[in-house]
């Protein structure tokens, strides 16, 4: 599940499932709002299967 957050304030979001669409369009709106510029992130799952995919 796609996330992402502010280090300049307390917003975050996170995606449902994959949507990668969802969690781009929040950063957007974010930024449009504020001026800050969220940093996406995995979660811990989404980090294991990456790590699994690349060490095959």
């Amino acid at each position: 599940m796609p996330s992402a957050y502010c280090g300049e304030c307390e917003w975050q979001y996170r995606a449902d499932g994959d949507d990668a669409v969802a969690l781009s369009r929040a950063m957007i709106d974010h930024f449009v709002e504020t001026g800050h510029s969220p940093v996406e992130r995995c979660d811990a799952a989404d980090r294991s299967l990456t790590d699994a995919l690349s060490s095959q």
